[in-house]
């Protein structure tokens, strides 16, 4: 790839508040790791792993098995990301970095994640970024330590102190980074050489007809339709050399609007600009067409809402479209044009919807709404105002002790200026002591940065009504009622894609009878397990992008699909502690379809039934496989019981998951990998009994149950000219539970046990199974009685008055193939 002025990357990229599909984590990238690879020096398998890396502006950008998510900082989850992508590099740029990129203060390298992961510079090997500060005030900022002249380091646990006091410093302060990243990728074989170069320039104008203010965004960028690594991008009115050639201009504007924290955002495209001259392209906001998703329940509120404008890439093995994607503020509008159709463009709009989980109206002679949302939109573990309350609005200034008179008992409207933003929590424990009942932050900025615990439930409206009720509030108390909700009882998952053009009206409003809708059990595991779920769209060779809904289990809700496309859902921690995660298999959903599924239903254990990930571009093809001499397993060791699901540990993440495989041919060492039941080795091509030992443990204490995990196969393998996967089998155990896995204490207990083999395997018929059970974490085991019933097993054995059970069993087919498997903890019994 040939990047000329100031490209916005070296290499292909990415980004989102959400989700966009990268590979799996890749041979190189798992080089990286330190610890055991194969015996000749193979990099461990690619397998589903989370890798996370925190940004100078607190927002934490997570890559997971295709997966690009963000979870925005403290009090920053109203800012909206522009995410671009080609394969698997990517940038996120929040929208409030994005002008100081602009004006040079930025270096754009600090937003390119891809590259970035790549240079070790995740959160797992690296607690601080290397930074290049300058100018009047680079020594006031915090969190930074000197390493040189004009060298720091940034500890990326103050990351918000840093950026917020950054924003703040006067416009000589510039910031780079420093660390050594690679450099630009070498172009390909066969890719065409040194070309003519040609002067392209693209102005911006917003939807008042003028160039981008200071503070407005301004980016735009060009895909090459002929060059797979031919990316760049320039400021408006820069004027960048371009190769010969035809290419995908995109360009980007906010517009600031009056009384509202949420700006208008303007996504335009030049499907097809020749390159054969020096060339201007104008984009003007105001011949953009809103864009807009609406469910048709009147409660419900967006949880996510994202824009996407792709370009389909020149033929390459590693990507099919490139892709912009714009995250959207919540209350923001989005604008969308296109110069003409082209089989080229692809356009999507999306959104979630979910019931708030704090609502709040005013009474009075004229009552109204306020929308308002929890200053962490639910993902933090601080107080919460749940069920109904009847409560007096008071005004408290800026929360200063001096201002706060007779506030007891009451919701304490506070008007902070922005810069008093980190000082927020101090504020809040200023109310508290007062005696305040609540806080409700009213703002008509992005905000706040929060630094540190609340210490009473904190609100946030960043809508005219809320100003609205501030100023009700200064002229005496105003009556208010709220209603707080644990989680949202339903969910829309919206997505509308088109090919070739941009809808002359890409205005969608949902309707419930038309969508599929699936009723979900969330369990625990032996007790509550806070959680997130992050459903993706699949379509376009990538996933278009999702949103982390926090989802606190045990729960039951409706989750709503449009139809048409392809979905696929996660449950997982998305603060990446390394706590096992479940997957669904990507489906279609059907008009008016109807059906239950249940996410991590015990016994979670080694599963093979569900294969790998589909996705519009090749994949695994199987769980465990041989092709050639390379024997390659990423085993789903933390399965649930549910058709269609796959779950496993987080081996990449700075928490619980641990863990191992072996791989023996007659006896003798192969190779081994320090993955969780994970590895790829080089094994001798002849024919030869093989063994492979797997382990995987987590340690989190809201993960109680299938605790470890260890599986043995024996099995015979040879050379495969193809890929061809293993004979290897798994025990599935299938108690009829309660909602976090417990069974009934101290009384008779049957279940079906099923041994299901890899598909694509050669199977043959199982000739014997004994199942073992303890009760002390495997000190000691005892026979379990079973008896075979149709295609499957039924264990008998009797719960004890208390703890967990573990499960051990063995199993053997007709073609001498067997597997032996503990699952420690496997179920716990009621107290």
């Amino acid at each position: 790839m040939r990047w000329k002025s100031r490209p916005f990357l070296a290499m292909p990229m990415s980004a989102v508040l959400a989700a966009s599909v990268v590979p799996a984590v890749d041979a190189a990238a798992s080089a990286e790791r330190p610890g055991k690879v194969s015996a000749l020096g193979l990099a461990p398998a690619p397998v589903a792993a989370t890798r996370t890396i925190t940004l100078i502006t607190g927002d934490r950008v997570q890559v997971r098995n295709g997966s690009v998510s963000v979870l925005p900082g403290p009090g920053r989850a109203n800012v909206g990301f522009l995410q671009q992508q080609a394969g698997s590099h990517v940038v996120v740029l929040p929208m409030d970095a994005a002008p100081l990129v602009t004006k040079g203060r930025l270096d754009r390298r600090l937003f390119d994640v891809g590259r970035l992961l790549n240079s070790g510079y995740d959160d797992a090997r690296a607690a601080a970024l290397p930074l290049s500060v300058t100018g009047s005030a680079a020594a006031r900022l915090p969190g930074i330590k000197t390493t040189g002249r004009d060298s720091v380091s940034l500890a990326k646990k103050s990351a918000t102190p840093f950026w917020h006091a950054l924003r703040a410093t006067p416009g000589d302060v510039k910031v780079r980074l420093a660390g050594v990243v690679p450099s630009s990728p070498k172009r390909r074989q066969g890719q065409p050489g040194a070309q003519a170069e040609h002067g392209v320039k693209v102005d911006l104008l917003d939807r008042n007809g003028r160039p981008p203010s200071s503070d407005e965004v301004g980016e735009w960028s060009a895909y090459s339709l002929d060059d797979p690594w031919g990316i760049y991008g320039g400021r408006p009115g820069e004027t960048l050399q371009l190769p010969a050639g035809r290419y995908m201009v995109a360009g980007f504007i906010s517009t600031d609007r009056p009384g509202n924290a949420n700006p208008a955002v303007a996504g335009m495209v030049d499907t097809e600009v020749v390159v054969d001259r020096d060339r201007t392209i104008t984009f003007d906001a105001r011949k953009a067409r809103r864009v807009e998703v609406n469910a048709d329940r009147p409660s419900a509120r967006k949880t996510s809402w994202i824009v996407g404008l792709l370009a389909k890439a020149a033929p390459n093995p590693d990507y099919t479209y490139f892709r912009w994607n714009v995250n959207m503020p919540f209350g923001a509008q989005m604008y969308a044009s296109a110069t003409a159709p082209s089989p080229r463009f692809a356009f999507t709009a999306q959104a979630t919807y979910q019931e708030p989980l704090l609502r709040l109206e005013t009474g009075g002679a004229q009552p109204f709404p306020v929308d308002v949302h929890y200053s962490d939109l639910g993902y933090g573990d601080g107080p919460r105002l749940e069920g109904t309350n009847r409560l007096s609005a008071v005004y408290g200034g800026s929360g200063t002790p001096g201002e706060l008179h007779d506030v007891a008992g009451k919701l304490v409207v506070l008007d902070l200026p922005p810069a008093d933003d980190l000082q927020t929590p101090e504020r809040v424990r200023n109310v508290a002591e007062a005696g305040g009942r609540a806080v409700l932050l009213v703002r008509d900025t992005v905000g706040p940065d929060l630094e540190g615990e609340l210490a009473l439930p904190t609100a946030v409206t960043l809508v005219p009504e809320g100003a609205r009720l501030r100023d009700l509030a200064k002229t005496g108390p105003v009556p208010v009622t709220t209603h707080g909700i644990k989680v949202s009882p339903y969910q829309y998952n919206l997505y509308y894609p088109t090919v070739g053009r941009l809808p002359a009206r890409p205005v969608y409003t949902a309707r419930e009878q038309d969508l599929a809708a699936v009723r979900v059990r969330y369990r625990g595991a032996g007790g509550d397990l806070p959680s997130s779920l992050l459903t993706e769209t699949v379509g376009f060779g990538n996933t278009s992008g999702g949103w982390f809904v926090p989802v606190p289990a045990p729960t039951t809700r409706t989750e709503y699909f449009s139809t048409g496309s392809r979905f696929t859902r996660v449950v997982i921690n998305p603060y990446d502690d390394g706590r096992p995660l479940i997957q669904t298999e990507t489906r279609t959903y059907r008009p008016g379809e109807r059906r239950e599924e249940t996410m991590y239903k015990g016994v979670m254990g080694p599963s093979f039934a569900t294969p790998p990930r589909d996705e519009d571009r090749p994949g695994r093809p199987a769980w465990a496989y041989r092709e050639g001499d390379r024997v390659d397993v990423a085993i789903q060791a933390f399965s649930d019981t549910e058709p269609g699901h796959y779950g496993h540990g987080e081996p990449y993440a700075p928490g619980c998951t641990t863990g191992s495989a072996r791989l023996l041919r007659d006896g003798k060492p192969v190779g081994e990998s320090d993955l969780p039941a994970a590895g790829a080795f080089t094994a001798p091509p002849e024919a030869g009994a093989y063994r492979l030992d797997i382990e995987a443990a987590c340690d989190h204490p809201d993960w109680k149950l299938s605790t470890r995990v260890t599986s043995s196969w024996t099995f015979r393998s040879a050379h495969a000219s193809r890929p061809t996967a293993l004979p290897l089998m798994a025990v599935r155990f299938l108690p009829e539970l309660d909602d976090v896995n417990q069974a009934p204490a101290g009384k008779p207990f049957t279940f079906p046990v099923r041994v299901e083999h890899q598909p694509g395997s050669t199977s043959a018929r199982v000739t014997s199974l004994t199942i073992e059970s303890s009760t002390d974490e495997g000190q000691q085991w005892q026979p379990v009685r079973i008896r075979q019933s149709g295609d499957h097993w039924v264990a008998e054995l009797h719960n004890p008055p208390k703890g967990k059970v573990s499960l051990r069993a063995t199993a053997k087919d007709a073609s001498g193939n067997t597997v032996t498997q503990t699952i420690e903890n496997a179920y716990a019994v009621t107290s």
